[in-house]
């Protein structure tokens, strides 16, 4: 056996590295394919076809969750709560909802009434 050889039988089987990433062995297949999953490597196997394997660093990194990452002012960004009271103690109005009455559809509308 060689050292590279030897170097991949700690490396992670396919279904390992998908159960530990929690996505599908397809998902996995297509995101290295894509460039954006673990490294892949093949493990010959004596008498069997080559078995894929993924490196563990790499299936560690990308199993860690990801700290989300916000533009200031984003829509999307976390914002902090808005007080019921203006700093003069006046309650802050609230925008009602738009309501739709008859007057703003059309005439065919109307006439089903």
């Amino acid at each position: 056996m060689t050292a590279n050889a030897n170097h991949l039988e700690t490396w992670l089987t396919e279904e390992e590295a998908a159960a530990r990433l929690g996505i599908s062995e397809r998902t996995l297949r297509r995101k290295t394919a894509a460039g954006e999953g673990p490294e892949k490597r093949e493990r010959q196997r004596a008498g069997l076809r080559p078995e894929s394997v993924y490196n563990p660093d790499d299936v560690a990194r990308l199993a860690a969750p990801a700290q989300p990452v916000f533009a200031p002012g984003s829509a999307i960004a976390p914002r902090t709560p808005v007080p019921a009271r203006c700093s003069t103690g006046h309650r802050r109005a609230r925008r009602q909802p738009q309501r739709r009455d008859r007057r703003n559809r059309g005439a065919a509308a109307r006439r089903r009434g």
